[in-house]
């Protein structure tokens, strides 16, 4: 199966996210908490930090893991984690585009994808592994859990960093020798296709690959043929452009009480993280940033920040601002917090 050369020109990085319904959530204890769905009669793990496989019967392994607590993914989260991703990647190269699915019972983890044409920024970061250095310490700095790979097609970045992190792919080439071990089920293809090609004894891509393009439309369908020409870069991809929103709103919602200031500091990291990688992705600078907290009594105490840059790293870190000036006496009952750019 000769691989093509429309995409030969471009290099696509791709950030999946690895446990999207978990970290979504910004838990301070994630270890030892499961993201969970119901459809039906039927509820089953979405994510897990302790490393349970998705799908797995929530009522199973509650019965085996009894010190294990359980909460309700939270698409809106879910969704603000993305656009964060996205706004990463609009610091990186353009265009962005990004695609997200909901779990189901055949994909129950569901997936979700940022990617970004670096080809042309490259020279900024001094090559390809300069961009990837430069996506991997933003991720760091920013807590975000994320594989990260570039290749030449969009299909070929998300199965590389979803299944070989740090993976570069120069060329068609050197994507297509990348990928001749891999196995079948890593690829983006539905159960019953990969169920079909296990049967017929091809376990590898590149038993898949040797296949002519025909044999494998009748054999498991044109829209498999379809996928193979988009990974191997035989016919264009084409996605909508992202577009970041010019004003910032993030909510983070706590399960329980929070007593005192000190338990603020958490969600507030990760909150002007957030807010510093909007800032860059649309070349601009807040003079003022005002956060509500919203009490369950109703008082809400407002704290005025200094202007952020979002030129200069580290500006909107909250570790310099810890709020100590808050009266610890003050119960700090919130329902959402809300982080306001004017």
């Amino acid at each position: 199966m000769a691989t093509g050369g429309l995409n030969a020109a471009k290099h696509w990085l791709c950030l999946v996210p690895r446990r999207l319904a978990l970290d979504a959530l910004c838990l301070p204890d994630p270890e030892t908490t499961l993201v969970t769905m119901r459809k039906g009669q039927r509820s089953w793990v979405v994510s897990a930090g302790c490393g349970l496989p998705p799908g797995s019967d929530l009522a199973t392994v509650l019965t085996a893991r009894p010190e294990l607590r359980w909460v309700e993914r939270q698409p809106d989260a879910e969704t603000a984690y993305m656009q964060q991703l996205a706004a990463l990647g609009h610091s990186l190269g353009a265009p962005v585009h990004l695609e997200q699915h909901a779990p189901s019972v055949d994909a129950p983890a569901g997936w979700a994808s940022v990617w970004v044409e670096v080809g042309r920024s490259a020279r900024l970061f001094e090559g390809l592994e300069g961009v990837r250095l430069a996506a991997q310490s933003n991720l760091a700095a920013n807590s975000l859990n994320c594989g990260v790979a570039i290749a030449p097609t969009m299909e070929s970045a998300r199965l590389l960093a979803a299944h070989s992190d740090g993976a570069i792919a120069p060329s068609l080439p050197a994507l297509s020798d990348m990928m001749q071990t891999l196995p079948v089920h890593a690829l983006h293809l539905p159960g019953q296709v990969i169920d079909g090609l296990r049967a017929s004894g091809i376990q590898r891509c590149d038993a898949l690959f040797a296949l002519a393009s025909d044999q494998i439309g009748r054999r498991y369908g044109t829209a498999t043929t379809r996928y193979l020409d988009r990974l191997l870069g035989r016919v264009a991809e084409t996605r909508a452009a992202h577009r970041l929103p010019r004003r910032f709103e993030k909510r983070i919602r706590f399960d329980g009480n929070v007593h005192s200031t000190q338990g603020l500091r958490f969600p507030l990291r990760h909150l002007f993280g957030a807010l510093e990688l909007h800032l860059r992705a649309i070349d601009s600078a807040s003079q003022q940033v005002r956060i509500i907290l919203e009490h369950v009594d109703a008082f809400t105490r407002n704290r005025q920040r200094k202007p952020a840059s979002s030129h200069h790293s580290g500006t909107c870190g909250c570790t310099r601002h810890p709020f100590d000036s808050v009266p610890h006496g003050v119960s700090a009952r919130c329902r959402p917090l809300v982080i306001d750019v004017p």
